[in-house]
């Protein structure tokens, strides 16, 4: 419990530091707004912030128990931001620009299933035990911005799907009572179970449409040889068997795109941020990666592999096998 002598300077302190947090959360705005009308595909529904209240901010101190000289440090959520999109891959773009945009202190990951393997017990209690989802980020601006005379204060980031952000209102709307039933709790869990499966399902329909759709945009040949796609953004195409020889993609965005036995000889990717892609059994003969993004792609059973030019790249959680030659191939 804070002394009573003590809140009058916690109060004035927290004061001053909402200040502070008003003219973060100015300049934060503006950058979600243009991020909502630039990212495409309407990736970003909506976005909310907000500054948590004082009598919220204290009861959050007594309720926690911090000593005077950690308050600081332990609250990070004075301001936050929350923002939803539609699709549960879509938090994963996401990830991407909050980690271009701010310095990224701590993520937490609150879903259903094993994936990330590396939750943490705290992370995976909450949603077996209360159904909570969602993904936090504890952030701050970068150095760039904090030469402009903002202060290195710490808030956060939600990120949700629209069905999450519905659960927690839902959620949050129970607990405003203070004895919440077992059973209640119980048929809340199974609730955000359901939910998480609706999730599943928007995914899987919107995939089904997708590769029903002809991508002309894209594809309107397998024969793309020397084609430039330099800045595109390129979501769930499949280029399985494409000639992509001599093809540009500097700097463009690859999602879940497919490139079984493309040939992707002499191609440059620079840059290239191609996150989930299968490059299972593309032909890489002197291929650049030259700094692209390559996190959690599958780059197993590549021709001439060894030959391709990853430097620079960021290999984080891609699965990687060494060269198959032509006359071995082996099925994956």
């Amino acid at each position: 419990m804070v002394k009573k002598m003590d809140i009058d300077a916690l109060r004035k302190e927290y004061e001053q530091r909402v200040q502070e947090y008003t003219r973060i959360s100015k300049f934060v705005e503006p950058l979600l707004d243009t991020y909502k009308q630039t990212s495409g595909r309407n990736i970003v529904s909506s976005y909310a912030s907000r500054i948590k209240e004082w009598k919220s901010f204290l009861k959050k101190v007594e309720k926690k128990g911090f000593a005077d000289d950690e308050i600081w440090e332990k609250i990070r959520d004075i301001l936050g931001f929350r923002i939803m999109c539609i699709f549960r891959s879509e938090p994963d773009i996401i990830d991407e620009w909050v980690e271009n945009v701010f310095k990224v202190i701590e993520k937490e990951t609150y879903e259903w299933g094993p994936i990330p393997d590396e939750k943490s017990a705290e992370e995976t209690n909450k949603v077996i035990e209360t159904g909570y989802t969602s993904i936090h980020y504890t952030v701050r601006l970068k150095e760039v911005d904090l030469s402009k005379g903002y202060q290195p204060f710490h808030f956060e980031i939600q990120t949700r799907t629209l069905l999450q952000d519905a659960w927690a209102e839902f959620n949050h709307e129970i607990y405003k009572s203070r004895e919440v039933p077992q059973e209640v709790k119980r048929n809340k869990v199974i609730l955000s179970k359901y939910l998480s499966a609706m999730n599943d399902h928007f995914e899987s329909v919107r995939d089904s449409y997708l590769r029903s759709r002809p991508a002309e945009e894209t594809l309107k040949s397998k024969n793309l040889e020397g084609i430039n796609l330099s800045g595109k953004e390129l979501m769930r195409i499949d280029f399985s068997g494409c000639n992509l020889r001599r093809a540009k993609f500097i700097e463009s965005r690859f999602l879940w795109c497919t490139f079984d036995n493309a040939d992707l000889s002499n191609a440059k990717l620079g840059k290239a941020r191609l996150r989930y892609a299968d490059l299972s059994f593309a032909v890489l003969k002197q291929t650049s990666f030259k700094g692209s993004d390559l996190r959690n792609s599958n780059l197993i059973y590549n021709y001439y592999f060894e030959e391709a030019d990853f430097e620079g790249a960021n290999l984080e959680g891609a699965i990687i096998a060494k060269r198959e030659k032509l006359d071995s191939r082996k099925e994956a």
